[in-house]
């Protein structure tokens, strides 16, 4: 048993740190640490305060810049939504982003680009200058 125990221990180390986090993720899942440690407990003080000050620690480390943890934030509240089509942007953004810090007006931004470009697909206007086109093309 012991032999396999190297083995499956570097299989565990390389599996830790393709799934690790980085960047916004990271920044997102210490916000939710961070979030999860806010619960208070009075019975339980002292673990309350100590679960605050190492979450609130990783969190600060994370987003220095108060503008980028608000966007962080909002991010987190995206991906946590009931629209599907939503959390496969923000997802997609977090990807995208990756260890770029960002700004709530740029997040803001890339939102109305994102629902400029969906309410562009699917104005009848354009579905009419489609067909039109079609009709166009067959005369």
């Amino acid at each position: 048993m012991t032999t396999w125990l190297p083995f499956g221990y570097l299989c565990l180390h390389t599996i830790s740190l393709k799934y690790d986090d980085t960047g916004v993720t990271d920044a997102i899942s210490k916000y939710t640490a961070f979030v999860t440690a806010t619960k208070f407990n009075p019975s339980a003080l002292n673990q309350w305060v100590s679960n605050i000050e190492s979450t609130w620690s990783e969190w600060k480390n994370a987003a220095t810049n108060p503008e980028h943890m608000a966007a962080v934030q909002l991010t987190r509240e995206i991906l946590q939504s009931d629209d599907e089509d939503w959390r496969s942007w923000a997802l997609n953004f977090t990807t995208t982003q990756g260890d770029k810090p960002y700004t709530v007006a740029d997040l803001m931004e890339k939102i109305v680009v994102r629902t400029s470009f969906a309410l562009l697909v699917a104005s009848p206007r354009r579905n009419r200058l489609c067909s039109l086109s079609r009709t166009v093309k067959h005369a």
